[in-house]
């Protein structure tokens, strides 16, 4: 387990199988990708 690694990765977006994932971290400290579409707005 890579805390550094896994503070990089929290917030990310990940493009994958035509969805948009976001990378968080749930309560347990596990790595969880939440299927989201980014907003176009800014």
């Amino acid at each position: 387990r890579n805390p550094d690694l896994l503070e990089k990765l929290e917030g990310d977006l990940i493009y994958s199988n035509g969805l948009w994932f976001k990378v968080g971290i749930d309560q347990n400290g596990a790595v969880k990708f939440t299927p989201t579409k980014p907003s176009k707005k800014d």
